[in-house]
């Protein structure tokens, strides 16, 4: 880290580039007329690693849910983990009515809230990881620009009116996944034209 003025705190925009972890630099002084000061002695720093999301501690602290979207938009990944612990869950409303156009989930993730991502309207794609065994009630509904969805064979449960009202969702693949389809999760999807079971064949709706 060069050119440090801790008076003006000329370091910032330095320190901001690097990732999260645990650092010791020196620092000196250099004038406008280029005379440099000696070096310090080390100095200790730690990086905490940020996140879009707001994350909520669960499991007695030994795993991390998505509670609310935060300052994420546009194209979101979710992370594996967060500050060394899975990402196991995204909470109920976390992402309902924001302004997520896709959605990739993390390796760790094991269930979708309830309304977890109700109203989005903007959402056209959702990327669905193995490991995921439970989406909730209403998790995406009226997401009405949402064309396709493809469920994972670890998928165990499809909750009550998770897609209704998806009114652009053309084709529905399960995979082998979901043991149990609740009522009414496609309530109103008046635009699906396939949906492909695998075993049993391709049925037309």
């Amino acid at each position: 880290i060069r050119n440090c003025d801790w008076s003006s705190d000329v370091c910032s925009s330095d320190l901001d580039i690097l990732p999260a972890g645990k650092y010791s630099f020196k620092v000196k002084a250099v004038t406008e007329s280029g005379k440099e000061s000696a070096w310090s002695e080390s100095v200790a720093y730690e990086k905490q690693e940020v996140s879009p999301f707001e994350m909520k501690l669960i499991n007695a602290n030994t795993e991390y849910e998505i509670k609310s979207v935060g300052i994420a938009s546009g194209e979101v990944v979710i992370e594996n983990t967060y500050k060394g612990l899975p990402i196991t869950s995204i909470g109920d409303k976390a992402f309902a009515n924001s302004y997520v156009s896709s959605i990739k989930l993390g390796d760790n993730i094991k269930s979708i809230g309830n309304s977890a991502f109700k109203n989005c309207s903007k959402l056209t794609a959702i990327t669905l990881n193995e490991g995921l065994t439970e989406i909730g009630d209403y998790a995406f509904q009226s997401c009405s620009s949402l064309e396709k969805i493809e469920m994972t064979k670890t998928l165990l449960t499809l909750g009550e009116y998770a897609f209704s009202y998806c009114t652009a969702l053309k084709s529905v693949e399960l995979n082998g996944g979901c043991k149990k389809i609740s009522g009414n999760a496609f309530a109103d999807c008046r635009s699906i034209e396939t949906l492909e079971i695998p075993q049993i064949g391709r049925a037309h709706v």
